[in-house]
């Protein structure tokens, strides 16, 4: 099977069209087709079984689901090839019926189905069809380091690094597959390294990808850093600007940014306007990149789309070209396990491809988090240890501390921005600070109060240069992070308290003034504080039986390569937030801890990355969220990141592709594709054996079961202490449990509720502490617990 790549804005296939891109195919408009306007794009997925998960039982035709748990499908052997012919002829079939569909993807290994335009009527009638699973309406989705490596103990003796051979060995025969918005190829982070013979081989032996040049220049290269890249633009259509680039070249910057943060090249300077910034490094800076652009720019403000059909195209794609970990740091659904990006992940873990998703930006309200999957692992953002503070000072002598990387400001007149605005100029945007919408004659040599929102935050001050303001504060509207960014004229970032009191004062002062500090750079701040965006849970999917998110990670004013077209800023470099940068960060180290663990599973190296992080920050105290309340597993999961400690991690919990079908059977849905929940099975979503305990449902009292297994080298005893959540008792049966090496035991968890009020979440913990006849241990294996007593 080929994918030919089809021009977004002509509908029409390329000179390339016979190009080997992966695993899809887009093919042109047949003359029989109804007008566009009446058909949209569907994504249909078959009964059959994808290449990933077949176990064989066909007459003639051998099993392709890699043969151990944790090990890779096969793109080019036999099975696998014949295993796709019958696809082929499974999908025939399906679209004989609709002659008129104009198709666009075909899946085979995460998915068996394709991507297709359809008018309604057609698609209602496939999803008629004994062979259909299911027919998905395409979704349009969004675009949800210099010191986090040494923050998060990467660096230094006794650094992660050390453990794996330093900074270059770091990730060394790991293949990072980035689903996202592309890469600039000439940015530093993805230039030429050094590579050995074995190293080289050991990728060629399990990577059959491309790189793909483009359909226009500046065509895309590769190189032993980033050795694959393609793109997918058949379900976006004519969105994007005319700007944006037909090929894997990133043009908003998102792209660049999150592939850096998880494989970038060690010790690139970042250098922007002629200012040094510092020396960068991804998290692991060995491990190859293999690029997949699905999201595209489609305004000149930072807007972006990510049609459904190609991300599941690309992944798809990534899984059969061997990637070993995916990076998606894109929104998602946050109440279906089974839409089909969460079904294209399915298949992909199961095929031993560690996935990192970004938990969303819709914090800090409850229930946003996205990515609910238990076969992936959901990543949190909190703050890291290098802040930017700086502080506005008004003209009553009132001061509010912020974040700035400017020079001082003197005392300037101060004016909010909706106040200032050009005649017939639209007062959202101008209160926002949108291009053109300020009035120089009103802003020339004044500070500017400009609002948070919808546009990019340095768009803003860019405005404010342009009608001649000499600075600006900032002002976020409701709870949010305070960001340090690179912006175009001096700048403090406040909170939505301090935002308001400087409203409050301008417009009741006569002639309100204000100047602004230079940022201070601050190295060991208090960290980490769970972001105020930072998507929440308790999990719509799964009825609070699953946490999420798993686990938090750096994701504010992270340094990283960008894109000089993003914006038309020129910048190689700059500092996002996000969920979108904590994802990347555990794509990386999720990557060294696969290259000291290559025969773990996906869903082991998620349990050590957990079993391992802290629920307390630099200073000891517990974590909080950064407006000072209590943090939270629906916050932060198991809690931050701890990736030397990961390496060791004692005990993992383990699951396979079946239980995740039963704990899908237990929601009361059902895995399209594959055997039913008749032939499979349910179980109770809380007994899934993962790294933490939900009960979405206490009802005076209920047993869990976990799994345990010994991955320590030697015979190890454990023994377990109950942090009960308030209100309720815990016993745990076995309390002390000896294994041997890679032994494991099957445990009972009873929690009851005593005092605890009903219809609240309430948490705890369980840890497990190590002791060996050697004295040789691990540390502690910790769970978080979260319970809701109903009556």
């Amino acid at each position: 099977m080929i994918m030919r790549s089809m021009q977004r804005r002509t509908v029409a296939l390329l000179a390339t069209a016979g190009l080997a891109l992966g695993t899809a195919t887009a093919v042109a408009l047949p003359a029989a087709a109804a007008p566009d306007a009446a058909r949209s794009t569907y994504i249909v997925m078959l009964t059959a079984q994808p290449v990933a998960t077949y176990a064989g039982g066909l007459p003639g035709l051998a099993a392709t689901a890699p043969a151990a748990q944790g090990q890779k499908v096969l793109r080019n052997s036999v099975p696998v090839q014949a295993y796709r012919n019958y696809l082929d002829r499974a999908r025939d079939a399906v679209l004989a019926a609709v002659p008129g569909a104009e198709r666009l993807y075909e899946y085979d290994f995460t998915i068996a189905g394709f991507a297709a335009r359809l008018t309604a009527a057609e698609a209602q009638a496939l999803s008629r069809r004994a062979d259909v699973a299911a027919v998905t309406p395409d979704e349009i989705r969004h675009l949800d380091t210099s010191r986090t490596p040494t923050f998060l103990g990467l660096t230094g003796p006794g650094g992660t690094w050390s453990k794996v051979g330093g900074p270059n060995k770091a990730g060394d025969k790991v293949i990072i597959g980035m689903v996202d918005s592309g890469f600039v190829p000439e940015n530093p982070s993805f230039g030429q390294m050094q590579t050995t013979v074995a190293s080289d081989n050991a990728v060629a032996a399990k990577f059959s990808g491309i790189c793909d040049p483009g359909d226009e220049a500046p065509f895309v290269t590769c190189n032993k850093k980033v050795i694959g890249a393609q793109h997918f633009d058949a379900g976006i259509g004519g969105q994007p600007i005319d700007e944006e680039f037909e090929s894997a070249r990133d043009y908003g910057g998102h792209g660049s940014h999150t592939a850096s943060t998880a494989g970038g090249n060690d010790g690139v300077t970042a250098v922007v306007d002629g200012q040094n910034l510092g020396v960068i490094s991804g998290m692991a800076p060995q491990a190859r990149l293999s690029i997949y652009k699905v999201c595209y720019s489609i305004d000149l403000v930072g807007g972006n789309a990510c049609a459904t059909s190609d991300s599941v195209a690309a992944i798809d794609t990534a899984v059969a070209d061997g990637v070993d970990v995916i990076n998606y740091s894109i929104s998602g659904s946050t109440t279906s396990f089974i839409d089909p990006v969460e079904v294209a992940f399915f298949r992909a873990a199961a095929a031993g491809v560690f996935v990192s998703a970004s938990a969303g930006n819709s914090g800090p309200a409850v229930s946003t988090v996205a990515h609910n999957s238990p076969w992936l692992t959901t990543v949190a953002a909190s703050t890291h240890d290098r802040a930017y503070d700086a502080t506005a000072t008004l003209g009553n002598g009132d001061s509010y501390d912020g974040a700035g990387l400017g020079t001082a400001v003197p005392s300037s007149p101060l004016v909010y921005s909706g106040n200032v605005k050009l005649p017939g100029a639209n007062q959202t945007e101008a209160e926002l600070c949108y291009a053109g919408t300020l009035d120089p004659a009103k802003v020339s040599g004044k500070i500017v109060l400009c609002d948070r929102g919808v546009i990019a935050r340095i768009d803003k001050s860019l405005t404010v240069e342009d009608a001649g303001g000499v600075g600006m504060i900032l002002g976020n509207t409701s709870p949010n992070s305070i960001n340090a960014d690179l912006h175009f004229v001096p700048t403090v970032h406040v909170n939505d308290v301090a935002r308001n009191a400087v409203l409050a004062y301008i417009n009741s002062a006569p002639t309100p003034t204000a100047s602004l500090s230079a940022g201070v750079e601050i190295l060991g701040a208090k960290a980490p504080l769970m972001a105020a965006f930072s998507s929440r849970g308790p999990a719509k999917a799964g009825s609070g039986d699953l946490i999420k998110p798993d686990i938090t990670a750096p994701g504010v004013d992270v340094l990283a390569a960008y894109a000089p077209t993003a914006g038309g800023h020129g910048h190689d470099f700059d500092y996002l937030s996000g969920t979108s940068m904590s994802s990347p960060h555990m794509a990386g180290l999720a990557a060294l801890v696969i290259q000291a663990k290559p025969t773990w599973t996906p869903m082991m190296v998620k349990s050590a990355l957990m079993t391992t992080a802290t629920q307390v920050d630099n200073t000891g105290a517990p974590i909080i969220n950064d407006d000072g309340t209590a943090a939270n597993p629906f916050n932060y999961g198991a809690g931050h990141v701890v990736p030397t400690s990961a390496l060791n991690p004692g005990l993992v919990f383990n699951s396979t592709e079946t239980e995740w079908r039963q704990f899908v059977c237990g929601t009361g849905k059902t895995v399209p594709g594959g055997p039913s929940c008749a032939v499979t099975g349910s179980i109770d979503p809380s007994n899934l054996n993962v790294a933490s305990v939900g009960v979405g449902q206490l009802a005076g009292s209920q047993v869990v079961t976990r799994k345990i297994t010994n991955v320590n080298t030697v015979p190890t005893r454990y023994t377990v202490s109950v942090q009960a959540p308030p209100g309720t008792t815990i016993s745990v049966n076995p309390a002390v449990v000896t294994l041997g090496k890679n032994k494991s035991a099957n445990i009972t968890i009873t929690i009851t509720r005593t005092t605890a009020p009903l219809n609240v979440y309430t948490f705890g913990s369980l840890t497990w502490t190590p002791a060996t006849a050697s004295g040789v241990v691990p540390g502690t294996v910790r769970i978080p617990v979260a319970v809701k007593p109903t009556s």
